[in-house]
């Protein structure tokens, strides 16, 4: 099975789940995920699909996306390397390149419209090449948001090692679901508490006070409780 996830970089928190089959590709889920027209959506190169880009721009949809290493393209267009006011990558991460272009190939699958492709040198010597069809941003701004979509990467880390979510109690679908599900909210509320807490507790010290809590009297004083309850 797969867990395609929406999640709110911003919030550090899931916003949608879609579950589904572990043989269809990744990008025949994306439309149902990419829902809003008012944000920037960041995701993996498995989801890329170029007539779907078409489909984002004319909706007013902002993306950033990987590119494949064999993907082709047209009619490239250099642009100036723009970088923030504010220093936002590591000296050890080097732009290479920003060009305008059409993707695919005038026999093949080309995009209707043209987007920009940014190059990067990361810090172990591996090229990474972005596209996107935000125009605005400087290069380093594009680059730097790429890099904050390893949050994602985090949470499923997160919730397999600390939430056991690699073992399956049963194998219907309704008890995969239920430990899915159950996992997600536990994920949540450990989230939720994390940013209420006056502490500087890490996600996993919380969680452990929690399993060995239970059944105990907590000192009030480590949270916020008043405020988390609306009171």
């Amino acid at each position: 099975m797969k867990l395609h996830t929406k999640f709110n970089l911003s919030k550090g928190v899931p916003e949608l789940i879609v579950i589904s089959n572990a043989k269809p590709h990744d990008r025949t889920k994306m439309k149902e995920l990419i829902t809003e027209d008012n944000c920037i959506y960041i995701f993996d190169k498995g989801y890329v699909d170029y007539k779907i880009f078409d489909e984002f721009s004319n909706r007013g949809v902002h993306f950033i996306t990987r590119l494949k290493d064999n993907a082709a393209i047209t009619d490239p267009t250099n642009l100036e390397i723009t970088y923030s006011e504010d220093t936002l990558l590591d000296d050890s991460i080097n732009i290479i390149e920003d060009i305008t272009c059409y993707l695919g190939t005038k026999d093949v699958n080309m995009t209707d419209k043209q987007y920009r492709v940014i190059t990067v040198l990361d810090s172990k010597g591996q090229i990474l090449t972005f596209v996107t069809n935000i125009f605005e941003y400087t290069s380093e701004d594009i680059a730097w948001l790429y890099k904050n979509r390893w949050e994602i990467e985090l949470f499923f880390k997160w919730i397999k090692q600390n939430l056991k979510i690699k073992r399956f109690i049963g194998h219907s679908l309704n008890a995969v679901m239920m430990q899915v599900v159950s996992a997600i909210i536990t994920f949540i509320i450990v989230k939720l508490i994390q940013d209420i807490a006056k502490t500087a507790y890490g996600l996993l010290k919380i969680k452990r006070l929690i399993k060995h809590s239970l059944t105990k009297s907590v000192d009030s004083s480590l949270f916020s409780w008043g405020k988390w309850l609306g009171s």
